[in-house]
């Protein structure tokens, strides 16, 4: 097992990486990215969790909370919208002692974005969202400081199929939930496509502007009139939709298609689950989800997206 203070020498040494890269002295640079290359390796822990260089203090863009950690580039997923981590909240942000598992049951952060570090292709930062709640786990990461070491297990999650003509892209949420549905703005994008963000929440809460590509087109539902008239033709306008289940039930979902599409088109739809994700790997049984056939499925191992037809017909 690596030790933590191999880890932060490990990403220490990609921060440091940011200003001897842009170096004209080309055997710092080959250095730099040799070091790098070599000490990523130990990210990855002996009993396959990850740990991980806290980049930043937790950030506060209005409502939202924003993690950003560095990892080794290899343990990013080509789509990132659907994945989540499960990160081991215990012990004291700084100087904690390793062998303390105590504390707290993993907690789900689902990741927002991604950006390449300057100077170092081994390593990625990644963006999480940490939720709202009053929760010790949430709560004890925003206290992390840079250079801190966060534990994970994953990434974890099913990304949600558009389709490969999919042009028309409308997304939904409540406002607290809205920033998961960054990653499949940006897919739709930078395909060429069009992307409008339905969001049920307070018109003056005006944060996810700054978290949103300036081509989404935003509409903030305050009540519950402007919602429906926003969704009526945003639907009768898109061709692949993705909610979250904070701002509709598979049920109200499906009601909704059969006011302003055909109601066997269930293929257009498409719903990020709540649940409780625990263990990632199913066993617990935290996160069955129902499906339109009475069975139960995890939602950890074959969601969190799920197509409205898997839930309901």
């Amino acid at each position: 097992m690596c030790s933590r203070t191999g880890v932060l020498h490990n990403y220490s040494l990609i921060v440091s990486g940011f200003v001897m890269a842009r170096s004209n002295d080309p055997s710092k640079h080959a250095s730099v990215r040799n070091e790098v290359r070599q000490e990523a390796r130990n990210a990855v822990r002996n009993d396959g969790t990850v740990d991980a260089l806290v980049l930043k203090s937790v950030q506060e863009i209005g409502r939202y909370r924003i993690l950003e950690i560095v990892i080794p580039a290899r343990l990013v997923p080509q789509n990132l919208f659907g994945k989540f981590v499960l990160a081991r909240c215990a012990g004291l942000a700084s100087g904690s002692v390793r062998s303390n598992w105590d504390a707290y049951l993993r907690r789900a952060l689902f990741v927002i974005g991604a950006t390449p570090v300057p100077g170092a292709d081994e390593a990625t930062a990644l963006r999480f969202l940490v939720p709202e709640a009053a929760d010790p786990g949430y709560d004890w990461l925003t206290r992390l400081s840079p250079g801190d070491s966060l534990n994970f297990l994953g990434p974890f999650g099913r990304d949600a199929d558009l389709g490969a003509h999919a042009r028309r892209l409308l997304l939904v949420s409540a406002i607290a939930d809205a920033p998961l549905l960054i990653p499949l703005a940006d897919r739709m994008l930078d395909q060429g496509g069009r992307v409008a963000f339905i969001v049920r929440g307070p018109s003056a809460d005006r944060s996810l502007l700054s978290l949103l590509p300036l081509d989404v087109e935003l509409h903030m539902a305050e009540s519950d009139e402007q919602y429906h008239a926003f969704l009526g033709d945003a639907m009768r306008w898109s061709d692949a939709l993705v909610v979250c289940e904070s701002a509709m039930s598979p049920r109200e979902l499906a009601g909704e298609m059969q006011k302003h599409r055909l109601s066997s088109e269930y293929d257009y739809a498409q719903i990020l689950m709540r649940a409780d994700y625990v263990c990632g790997a199913g066993a617990c049984m935290a996160c069955v989800v129902q499906r339109s056939d009475g069975s139960l499925t995890r939602a950890c191992v074959h969601g969190p997206v799920f197509p409205l037809s898997d839930l309901l017909r």
